[in-house]
């Protein structure tokens, strides 16, 4: 099955999306917004500056009108946010405790904003936080913020203190007693699958205009059997 036919039949299974390691790839964002019921995206990554180019400045509601991807939406409001807004008191507590995941992105340096848009006359926020992929899925799960699909992505440009994908991730560790209905990915990538999951859907490739600023990956869904 085609990979947004499966998302427009089963829209209502696709309310939290959480996306580590983010960087600047939009077309999940995209995919999501346009093909299901989508309420609350999350993307994070310590690797980005909160004003990093012209392309993807977050620091404004007028910043983004002309931005890409958020020309294609009708946005609602912004706001940045703090640890605070998550029951924390510092944005260290956003990264795993493993030394190394300190490495490349540093705490200091971390931000989050929040924006609210519109999409087929329905709205969502979408939520981008500069902190470390794996401690905030541990900060998301303790706010009982649990990921319907989660995208998995190596996306090999460096900065990375460990993996997402595979059996012995950090990542699944974190997120065992909450695993995701679903996983988007990439089937011929570096990326490992996660143990338990199949794949469900033909591999879907956005098109030049769903994937701007940067990355074409192509993608499929995988579901979870066991």
């Amino acid at each position: 099955m085609e990979l947004i036919q499966y998302l427009e039949q089963n829209a209502n299974d696709f309310r939290i999306v959480y996306y580590p390691g983010a960087d600047v790839d939009y077309s999940p964002l995209n995919l999501f917004a346009y093909n299901t019921d989508i309420q609350q995206v999350y993307y994070s990554d310590y690797g980005l500056k909160i004003k990093q180019s012209s392309l993807h400045t977050l620091t404004n509601l007028e910043s983004l009108e002309d931005d890409v991807p958020f020309h294609l939406y009708q946005l609602r409001d912004f706001r940045h946010l703090t640890p605070r807004d998550f029951g924390k008191s510092f944005w260290g507590e956003f990264w795993h405790p493993n030394p190394k995941s300190h490495k490349s992105g540093k705490p200091k340096n971390a931000w989050g904003v929040k924006i609210g848009m519109i999409c087929n006359n329905e709205p969502f926020d979408f939520i981008y936080l500069g902190t470390e992929g794996v401690g905030t899925a541990s900060v998301l799960l303790e706010n009982k913020i649990i990921p319907d699909v989660l995208v998995l992505q190596e996306h090999e440009t460096g900065g990375n203190w460990s993996v997402f994908g595979g059996a012995d991730s950090p990542l699944l560790l974190t997120m065992k007693h909450h695993l995701p209905k679903y996983i988007l990915a990439h089937p011929q990538s570096n990326t490992i699958m996660w143990p338990g999951y199949k794949q469900i859907t033909d591999t879907w490739l956005p098109d030049k205009d769903e994937c701007r600023p940067l990355h074409n990956n192509p993608r499929a869904l995988y579901r979870r059997v066991n």
